[in-house]
């Protein structure tokens, strides 16, 4: 099914037809639908979306922000945000009113953070495959679980091995935004550790259509024994953490995490995959690591 056109497309019935033309996991569908169902305004759903205005956005911020923290609110508005880059990309609207909205000091909101933890506090999970690719490479939990034995491309004669993250064909692991599409070089003390995974067809090493590395992520946390909301995310801040301790440059740490550049001159040029092998190969080999 092909959206031609959004007039008489009403915002309550926007998800289910974004969702045709680009679909999406579960779980970001259902944040679509609750997102464009605000309990502080039934009747928004019943309006046009090519008649929303800018006093209509500022009235469902307004409304959401009585009865929902403003950081719940920011992520709703991102959702809807969202849906309508998807129409903005298939030039079935002009503009999108729901974009950069938030620029205050008020909208802006301490990023998570987690503490630091040593090699030796993950010993559980010392020879974990998705936790080691995780602490050697950063990825986001639903990127490596889910990614397909075609995008690990490790075979002997390859200069420089690595993991193909990208959008199309891969429903089962769709990426959070552009930023994530990317080559992550495969860290030499994995490499053939990959390379016998890929062989015994443990890639994907999840399927669940929610969420891949869902489950695991949570059996993290529970036999860590971590604080609600700290789980398999925390490794990546981990990672994070150790690449910013090895003077890696900002942009090459941006271009591995799948992270906007610092600033508007890291928007520029492009990172040779050798400079990006050179920073993995960096990254400490705890002290009598094997696998």
């Amino acid at each position: 099914m092909r959206l031609r056109s959004v007039d008489g497309l009403l915002i309550k019935d926007l998800p289910h037809a974004v969702k045709h033309i680009d679909p999406v996991q579960q779980q970001t569908f259902s944040k679509w639908l609750l997102s464009t169902n605000p309990l502080s305004w039934p009747e928004f759903g019943d309006l046009r979306v090519s008649e929303i205005t800018k006093h209509d956005v500022w009235d469902y911020i307004d409304n959401e922000c009585e009865r929902l923290a403003r950081h719940t609110v920011k992520k709703r508005v991102g959702y809807i945000c969202g849906m309508w880059n998807r129409l903005l990309q298939r030039e079935l609207i002009d503009v999108n009113l729901w974009s950069r909205l938030f620029r205050g000091k008020a909208w802006q909101f301490d990023t998570k953070n987690y503490p630091f933890r040593e090699w030796d506090y993950y010993k559980p999970y010392h020879k974990d495959p998705l936790f080691l690719l995780l602490y050697f490479h950063g990825f986001r939990i639903g990127e490596i679980a889910g990614i397909m034995p075609e995008d690990v491309v490790v075979e002997e004669g390859i200069e420089y091995p690595h993991f193909n993250l990208i959008h199309y064909k891969r429903p089962l692991r769709r990426l959070k935004n552009d930023r994530s599409i990317r080559q992550v070089p495969v860290h030499p003390v994995l490499l053939e550790a990959v390379r016998g995974w890929k062989a015994k067809d443990m890639f994907p090493f999840s399927t669940d259509q929610k969420g891949p590395g869902n489950s695991w992520s949570e059996t993290f946390n529970r036999t860590m024994g971590l604080p609600d909301g700290e789980a398999a995310h925390s490794i990546r801040h981990n990672f994070i953490t150790r690449t910013t301790l090895i003077a890696a440059q900002p942009k090459l740490i941006s271009m591995l995490v799948g992270h906007r550049p610092p600033n508007m001159t890291g928007e520029y040029g492009t990172i040779h995959p050798k400079l990006m092998h050179e920073v993995i190969c960096k990254i400490e080999v705890p002290a009598g690591f094997t696998i």
